[in-house]
């Protein structure tokens, strides 16, 4: 779980799934695949996971925010697993990642935001989110030519 938020009907965590397809020889080294992830609470003691965030290629959540009744969930995708899974970095090869965002009215239901404003070539992710007078704000980086900015 990498976020958490509070709300009237209890609370909304979010982050990723990991699972490990392939062990290599004598545990050096996993082929592991990331699904979003999110869990509900009313206190905050049980959680419950939210089902169908899973999707080809590698998915995680960084934060959630709220909008008027609206939460919102930023992350990223790696739509392709062709091209290296999210947190495999030595790979060296450019991975086509980008922004991702699933919203939801009560916590326990999701769907996933698609727009082409979310990706490009290369690496393009959201990390955090704000409200402030009644507009959201998002904050994350976009990798162009091998070189990144926020």
């Amino acid at each position: 779980m990498t976020g958490v938020i509070a709300t009237e009907n209890g609370f909304v965590a979010v982050g990723d799934s990991v699972s490990y397809e392939e062990i290599y020889f004598l545990g050096r080294g996993a082929k592991e695949t990331s699904d979003a992830a999110i869990w509900w609470s009313t206190d905050s003691a049980d959680w419950e996971r939210v089902d169908g965030l899973e999707e080809l290629g590698d998915q995680h959540i960084y934060n959630v925010g709220v909008l008027g009744s609206t939460l919102i969930a930023v992350g990223v995708d790696s739509p392709d697993p062709r091209t290296g899974g999210l947190f495999d970095a030595g790979s060296g090869s450019s991975r086509d990642v980008d922004g991702a965002v699933w919203m939801s009215e009560d916590g326990r239901s999701w769907s996933r935001v698609r727009s082409d404003s979310l990706g490009g070539e290369n690496w393009q992710d959201i990390f955090d989110l704000a409200e402030l007078d009644g507009v959201l704000y998002a904050v994350g980086g976009d990798d162009y030519e091998g070189v990144r900015e926020p």
